[in-house]
């Protein structure tokens, strides 16, 4: 059974839940904002007072895999219809590579023969300083797999120490190890 799954979902107040077991869709809203989340079969969601539940009505294994990524799921969605932001930082190291962002493209100098222009969704809010991407979103998967593929451009190397790296990211420069005579 996962950990992570079992942990149950504190509701804020204001927050109305709906579940529907026959189609298997949980129906979040809070404010005027509303978020639906469809969930594997063999889920099912307890609904109480204090929070709602995640359980597997058979235990076997893909259910027992797909229910802590549910749960992430379902709390992330939790969080963007109560419009939290998430936050992810990148750095651009490397002698000469810069980035610029100017009406919904992220212009990036990282070494190749031309600049590479990459197309930014608009539910992105994108900031430049010096050698520091800052991506603001409210869909936390979207930011993810964006930033993901911003580093996937030009990858950290560490024996170099160049590249696109997420900041808190464990950084290490490799040193080059010498024969000995």
């Amino acid at each position: 059974m996962s950990k992570v799954g079992v942990k149950p979902i504190c509701l804020p107040k204001g927050m109305e839940v709906d579940y529907n077991s026959d189609l298997s869709v949980l129906s979040l809203s809070f404010g005027s904002s509303s978020e639906r989340c469809d969930l594997p079969v063999g889920i099912d969601v307890d609904i109480s007072d204090s929070g709602l539940a995640l359980s597997i009505a058979k235990k076997t294994k893909d259910l027992k895999r797909l229910l802590g990524l549910t749960r992430s799921i379902v709390f992330s969605k939790m969080q963007k219809v109560q419009k939290i932001y998430h936050e992810v930082t990148l750095n651009v190291n490397g002698v000469g590579y810069k980035a610029s962002f100017d009406e919904g493209i992220l212009s990036l100098s990282l070494g190749y023969s031309h600049d590479i222009a990459y197309y930014i969704p608009s539910v992105i809010d994108v900031l430049c300083k010096s050698n520091s991407i800052f991506l603001k979103s409210l869909d936390k998967q979207l930011l993810s797999m964006v930033a993901e593929s911003i580093c996937n451009i030009r990858s950290y190397d560490p024996y170099k120490g160049k590249g696109v790296i997420f900041v808190g990211k464990a950084k290490y420069n490799r040193r080059k190890s010498s024969s000995k005579k």
